[in-house]
């Protein structure tokens, strides 16, 4: 599936198009447009990973999870306690075949 394009300007500082051109003129990147492309998607990873970050943190403070959290602990102890022993036999056997 081809991705659509839309051109779009931008003012930059006349330094950052210059080491942007050198980039391309020594083959650093294909061209100023992959440059900006990369910029712009390593930038926008960095923002929704901290925004995650972030509501991850919240969470971590809601009393309501977090007793949910316990809760969810509680009634699976058993069946986790009963996957650690199918799994050190499974790794026994293993060991002795």
């Amino acid at each position: 599936m081809a991705t659509t394009l839309e051109k779009v300007t931008f003012s930059l500082p006349a330094d950052l198009v210059r080491q942007m051109r050198e980039a391309v003129r020594q083959g650093g990147v294909a061209s100023q447009n992959a440059l900006v492309r990369e910029a712009l998607q390593h930038q926008l990873k960095r923002l929704r990973e901290a925004e995650f970050e972030r509501e991850m943190a919240e969470a971590a403070r809601d009393p309501l999870l977090l007793q949910d959290i316990k809760e969810s602990m509680h009634d699976f102890r058993f069946a986790d306690a009963e996957t650690a022993r199918l799994i050190a036999a499974d790794e026994e056997f293993d060991a002795r075949s």
